[in-house]
């Protein structure tokens, strides 16, 4: 910050201007935006196309001020590289740069590194918005949406519900998650979309990770989940099965009972999409 303002001395009339920039992109970070968002504002206020290399992901995203966005297949030969080998960003502005253009890429560079670091640890939890976002794009290859599924927390086969809730209502999802389903949710414009697995898919999941894990923490770890959902998980199948999966007699019965959902999925061959 003290070299940005530093350099900003030497600008006259424009180091209003840069100050508002700095101002507007803290906000942004303060308001914790996930990574389309903070494309969306940093196109509306460039009034150029931005784009975002997301190395995680190998994701190219790009974004108009008119908020239309696209996957460009490769990245402008001068792109701004962002530290720890997060990606990179750009600005396309066609025609001569603006005086502003150097300092709005510095400031959209750091908030992009922020806000992919906060979304890599939103993600490793299953909890990153960006996640549904991609799930639920036609634009999304299957083997990309299926690690965003993984990521999510659910099985890439099981059985899922999109709904689409109009905005201010907070009260379906709550309902769900308070009935036993497991739910990810992403907020898109106006509309909070929402994915659902059925509490039978969660369950059978849950005790599948277990029974090839041979363990919670390693169960939750397979399922991308913190080992306490997997333990409420593993707790409420055991309920419904009425026996406990913590011995070696219950993992057997469990693994006897996965075999015969198998046979019952496809009574030919026995085998389900794993």
């Amino acid at each position: 910050m003290q070299g940005l303002l530093f350099r900003l001395s030497t600008l006259d009339a424009d180091a209003e201007s840069a100050v508002r920039v700095i101002a507007y992109f803290d906000s942004l970070l303060r308001d914790h935006v996930s990574v389309p968002v903070l494309l969306a504002a940093t196109a509306r206020l460039a009034q150029c196309p931005v784009g975002l290399f997301d190395a995680a992901t190998g994701r190219r995203t790009r974004t108009s001020p008119s908020g239309a966005v696209d996957t460009p297949a490769t990245s402008p030969a001068e792109v701004r590289e962002l530290s720890s080998e997060l990606g990179s960003v750009w600005m396309e502005r066609e025609g001569p740069a603006h005086g502003l253009d150097e300092i709005v890429l510095e400031r959209y560079a750091a908030a992009a590194e922020v806000t992919l670091e906060r979304a890599a640890a939103l993600a490793q939890a299953g909890q990153d918005p960006a996640l549904v976002e991609l799930v639920l794009s036609a634009e999304t290859g299957e083997a990309e949406r299926a690690r965003a599924l993984r990521l999510l927390g659910f099985a890439p086969s099981a059985p899922l519900q999109a709904l689409a809730i109009a905005l201010p209502d907070q009260g379906l999802a709550a309902g769900l998650r308070a009935m036993g389903h497991q739910v990810r949710e992403a907020r898109i414009g106006d509309t909070e979309a929402v994915l659902v697995a059925r509490l039978g898919d969660e369950a059978t999941s849950a005790v599948r990770a277990l029974c090839l894990a041979g363990s919670i923490r390693g169960a939750a770890t397979a399922m991308h989940l913190h080992h306490s959902s997997m333990a409420a998980r593993i707790a409420r199948a055991e309920s419904a099965l009425g026996f406990s999966l913590a011995d070696a007699p219950g993992r057997l019965r469990a693994h006897l009972a996965l075999a015969l959902v198998r046979l019952r999925a496809n009574p030919a061959t026995g085998r389900t999409p794993v």
